[in-house]
């Protein structure tokens, strides 16, 4: 499945709350639904593009992906005073199997902007969610 990502998806509550509630699922960008013609209804979803924290991460091990790996984007999110405004979603990016396995994931933290902050361009964001 060359066009799809293993994704995920962190309700904002349980994220607050230290829980570790998530639901895993496939995405797509949208460049490759419109080349495709993937139609977009449910259950799939169209997820907009809006500012968010780009951050990377890793877990260790099969089954060992947890919500609490996030924390420092959270922890990163209060200390520059940008609440949070929506669930964290990501992708699984690559498994590197080498004295054990590790897993790197990317996660997008959506964020109240503010003056004086810089988001990337949301031509190069957003895509489709099915899980």
């Amino acid at each position: 499945m060359p066009f799809v990502n293993r994704c995920f998806e962190i309700d904002r509550a349980d994220l607050e709350n230290h829980t570790d509630n998530y639901a895993w699922g496939y995405s797509m960008g949208m460049d490759f639904v419109e080349k495709l013609g993937v139609p977009i209804e449910p259950p799939v979803v169209r997820l907009p593009s809006e500012p968010s924290i780009h951050a990377v991460f890793t877990s260790s091990g099969k089954s060992e992906f947890s919500p609490r790996h996030m924390r420092f984007v959270v922890d990163y999110a209060r200390e520059m005073e940008l609440p949070i405004t929506g669930n964290a979603r990501g992708n699984l990016v690559c498994s590197i199997i080498e004295d054990g396995k590790l897993t790197f994931f990317e996660v997008w933290l959506p964020v109240e902007p503010r003056e004086g902050l810089v988001f990337a361009h949301p031509e190069r964001a957003g895509g489709v969610r099915h899980g």
